[in-house]
């Protein structure tokens, strides 16, 4: 997590890292922060052109929101 937030703290525009950190903040359980960062990785890599990855963002987001909404109805 320190190796991301240094990343994006030298280079803000930097995509993947805001796309790994989410990842990983998912991975311990931040929900919110995962989809924090994983908005603005999509963003990022919108305004980059690099579309693949942006599906993938999105992909991640509605995922984590399908696993909430999953466990707030069951």
């Amino acid at each position: 997590m320190a190796d991301y937030n240094q990343a994006i703290k030298i280079k803000p525009d930097y995509a993947a890292a805001y796309n790994n950190r989410g990842n990983a903040k998912s991975d311990l359980g931040d929900k919110q922060g995962a989809i924090a960062d994983y908005n603005q990785a999509a963003q990022l890599y919108s305004q980059q052109g690099n579309m693949e990855w942006y599906r993938k963002a999105l992909d991640n987001i509605k995922n984590l929101e399908k696993v909430f909404w999953g466990r707030l109805f069951s």
